[in-house]
């Protein structure tokens, strides 16, 4: 789940005092000031020139150096740290390497005197004096034979020759004169710094960040059932050109955790009762405002709680009791009309499972899915329903709209704080032809009350989730019920009833109410990083990441309780984060006489990538690689095009899609 790089400082210099006299000691430059670096005796980088997974690696060395005696962790599917027994030879290692073709490098580890390790690859990293020209940038690099990978406004990345070493090369190019800095692009050990906010009620948002500790009311909890927010933070706490559609009874305006500088209020917004242009709630209708807060309550204010995308802007929308379903579409197509990336809609149809239930409703959403953002398709996310009772063996079911059977539609069951499923989340049913299916799920409250027989919940459980609310007495604090499978919380109690402005904020929000949001929230921020990733691909990678848990069967990575699983906001941004990193490289012009190649950059893992190109190139070689060629038709003149799909497999279920780049044919 977590993905943790901690620097073990004590046991590195330890490594490095055993070196005894090491003579090969190195350096490089930080400007012109030199850097030792120091060869750990029995731990070297090897990268290759394509994709391999690790079992070929270990089949390699078992078969040319010695077996049993080394240790492989992965880096970055083309590159691999070796760490080796003490009685092996590092020397016999890196010779054997030396002398395959598919190894583009191949060298040790090194420390740096504080202790951080250092792994050295094929690449530098350069900035050269303003001064510098073209002509003389182009000599040096045809000096060492480094070539140019891409060139950023502040530095270049150059690519040195196969199994050349890059850190006397780049000392070369710092001791040239031409550049300000020049050294190896270091794959470094990094601790990362989890992003703890200092919102007054964090500690008891254990959908969030769960540490194990009981609920704010002494209920118990298992370490890790969260959606790894702080991590994902440390990635991006959201866009603010990133907009979310709530769908609900409205969000109070300028609220102090929720100001209206991170709101698009529209005209013509509310659905409801009153004021058109007000999409503020009325009365004691605050779930709205949970909603809303669940998704981007400010962060590191000293004050409330925190959402999981904080930096994103929520478009209040709002319905009520009198709002028709002609109504209920017209607010879906308002939403993406006006731009919002996301749609959140905690709400359904009681009791419907129909998934052609209403029409409009049916052809709104779709309509959403494919023209909303400019044609990309607009992120449409539903609440599954609270309609199940497990502790009385009811299954539950998924509600309209939910349950429509329209692509890339999240429909968000509900996990717990032990990241069991929740007591009134729905049970899949995959023989239905209701299409009755969960797809993901994300943490929210355990159960319901039931304090008398007739209640469908567990006895001292009740909601636990805490978010935003209407200020002053309004909402859910004070708690405003008082009826048997309502309780507890008792009549009146308040919750919270300390810190700055308690009564904006309420501990008793649940459901998969809540759940549907956070997982807006996180496809919120997957956008932040990528806003030109479809509707479907936003939908697969949520899915591709969620975690395997509850203790549960998942067959080809689905199940029926959780679907493909509890949402991981880390390993949703992380992937969204590597695939922005894929980049095709390749000349533009392609002519009949010569091929050309163009190159995959940064494929992950176990993924599966299938070339296309237009109808006036013709396919060299390259089908299934990195490494692509083609060549124009004979009479060609016309602009062409090369394309990347990859394919990343979920249990033989999921696939995800990305097309990278284009290509021109001049």
């Amino acid at each position: 789940m977590k993905k943790k790089w901690i620097i073990l400082s004590i046991i590195v210099l330890l490594i490095i005092l055993g070196l005894n006299n090491n003579n090969t000691t190195k350096f490089y430059y930080a400007y012109n000031k030199r850097i030792e670096l120091i060869p750990l005796k029995h731990k070297i980088i090897v990268k290759y020139k394509e994709i391999k997974d690790s079992s070929y690696l270990a089949s390699f060395i078992n078969t040319n150096v010695f077996p049993d005696e080394f240790l492989i962790n992965p880096i970055d599917y083309q590159s691999y740290y070796i760490t080796l027994k003490p009685e092996a030879r590092i020397v016999d290692f890196i010779n054997i390497f030396r002398e395959s073709d598919e190894i583009l490098s191949i060298n040790p580890v090194y420390v740096t005197r504080s202790g951080n390790q250092k792994g050295v690859i094929d690449e530098i990293l350069v900035l050269f004096h303003k001064n510098i020209s073209e002509k003389q940038k182009y000599e040096l690099h045809s000096k060492f034979g480094v070539g140019v990978k891409k060139s950023l406004k502040s530095l270049d990345f150059l690519i040195v020759p196969p199994k050349e070493d890059a850190i006397e090369i780049a000392n070369q190019y710092q001791e040239s004169g031409m550049v300000e800095f020049a050294h190896p692009n270091f794959i470094s050990e990094i601790e990362f710094f989890q992003d703890i906010p200092n919102d007054e009620y964090f500690n008891w948002q254990f959908p969030l960040h769960n540490t194990g500790d009981t609920t704010f009311d002494g209920r118990t909890c298992t370490a890790d059932a969260d959606v790894d927010a702080p991590e994902a933070w440390e990635v991006t706490k959201g866009n603010q050109n990133i907009v979310i559609a709530v769908i609900d009874h409205g969000l109070t305006s300028n609220h102090p955790d929720l100001p209206n500088a991170r709101q698009l209020r529209l005209n013509g917004s509310n659905f409801g009762e009153g004021d058109p242009d007000d999409p503020s709630p009325t009365g004691d209708f605050a779930h709205g405002n949970a909603c809303a807060g669940t998704i981007a309550a400010t962060q590191d204010n000293n004050k409330g709680v925190t959402g999981i995308a904080p930096n994103c802007k929520i478009m209040p929308i709002r319905v009520d009791a009198t709002t028709t379903d002609g109504e209920k579409a017209e607010a879906i197509e308002f939403a993406y009309e006006n731009g919002a990336d996301i749609i959140s809609c905690s709400w359904g149809d009681e009791g419907e499972t129909d998934p052609d239930h209403i029409p409009a409703i049916v052809t709104a959403i779709e309509n959403a899915t494919t023209e909303g953002r400019d044609g990309l398709g607009s992120i449409v996310v539903f609440a599954a329903s609270n309609t199940a009772w497990h502790a009385g063996n009811d299954p539950g079911h998924i509600t309209f709209p939910a349950c429509v059977d329209i692509p890339g539609v999240i429909t968000v069951g509900a996990s717990d704080r032990n990241d069991d499923q929740a007591d009134y989340s729905p049970t899949s049913d995959p023989e239905s032809n209701d299409n009755q299916l969960v797809d993901v799920v994300a943490p929210s409250h355990r159960a319901y009350p039931r304090e008398v027989s007739y209640c469908r919940g567990i006895q001292g459980e009740t909601w636990e989730i805490w978010t935003i609310d209407i200020p002053g007495t309004d909402g859910y604090n004070p708690w405003p019920r008082n009826a048997g499978c309502l309780n507890p919380p008792p009549y009146q109690e308040e919750c919270p009833a300390s810190g700055t402005h308690p009564l904006y904020y309420t501990g008793r929000f649940g459901g998969t109410s809540h759940s549907c949001p956070l997982t807006a929230g996180i496809a919120a921020l997957i956008l932040s990083l990528n806003s030109n990733y479809l509707q479907l691909q936003v939908y697969n990678i949520i899915a591709c990441t969620a975690d395997e848990v509850g203790g549960i069967t998942y067959t080809n990575g689905w199940s029926e309780e959780f679907g493909f699983g509890r949402v991981n906001a880390y390993q949703a941004v992380s992937l969204a984060q590597e695939l922005t990193n894929m980049y095709i490289t390749g000349e533009s012009l392609v002519c009949s006489s010569v091929s050309k190649t163009f190159i995959l950059h940064n494929r992950p893992s176990q993924t599966t990538v299938n070339w296309e190109h237009s109808n006036n190139l013709v396919e060299v070689s390259g089908q299934g690689t990195n490494n692509y060629c083609v060549k124009a038709t004979a009479y060609a003149s016309s602009p062409g095009w090369v394309e990347a799909t990859i394919k990343g497999d979920n249990g033989g279920e999921l696939i995800f899609t990305q097309i990278l780049q284009l290509k021109r044919l001049q």
